[in-house]
């Protein structure tokens, strides 16, 4: 009885517990490596965001010269053509301006969007690391009523070798007197047969 109560709760923690834990394990692993990827992702964009501020930067200081270099020309009142390299290179420096600023706000964009799904990953983490401590809980749980089962079990057999110890105790108590019942009989039938034997002598005499 014992025994198959170790082994029933042996086959509950495999089944029910130890597949479980194995299984969140698994899960946390994931998320852990699609965590670092995202971060990957976060530390490459931010990267190329800062690339491309510095680059606007660089632009404005060049877009300040050519803006200067027009002034200088409305100053002097120079001729509309001589305005056409100046306006074309203004021209060419808003336009990487504007691309370079496109570029940054979609970086943004991303890189928050990544963050907010590592936030995601350790809140699913998180949840999954409870459910494990929950599972060793029960693992917990079910090893301490495995071991009250065992003494309950153990009582009982205590109790049954008592009452058989005693049924030998009443079988051997009994079979002692059988015997002894069976000494005064035969004792007795002995006495007869020689009061008989006694009797017949007397009569022959």
């Amino acid at each position: 009885m014992l025994k198959a109560t170790n082994e029933s709760m042996a086959r509950i923690n495999e089944n029910k517990i130890d597949k479980g834990i194995e299984g969140v394990n698994m899960k946390l692993d994931e998320l852990k490596g699609q965590k670092e990827n995202l971060e990957e992702q976060v530390a490459l964009q931010k990267q190329e965001m800062e690339l491309a501020t510095k680059k606007i930067a660089l632009l404005n200081e060049e877009k300040k010269v050519y803006n200067q270099q027009k002034k200088a020309l409305w100053d002097k009142g120079a001729a509309p053509n001589e305005f056409i390299s100046v306006d074309s290179l203004l021209g060419g420096i808003n336009c990487k301006i504007t691309e370079q600023s496109k570029r940054v706000k979609i970086l943004n964009r991303s890189v928050a969007d990544t963050e907010e799904q590592v936030l995601s990953i350790n809140s699913q983490r998180n949840f999954l690391s409870t459910k494990i401590r929950e599972n060793y809980n029960a693992q917990e749980i079910f090893s301490e009523f495995t071991q009250e089962e065992e003494s309950k079990i153990k009582k009982q057999i205590d109790v049954i070798d008592k009452k058989i110890s005693a049924l030998n105790g009443n079988v051997n108590s009994l079979n002692s007197d059988i015997a002894n019942l069976d000494s005064e009989v035969k004792g007795k039938k002995e006495q007869e047969q020689k009061n008989k034997a006694s009797k017949n002598r007397l009569q022959l005499d």
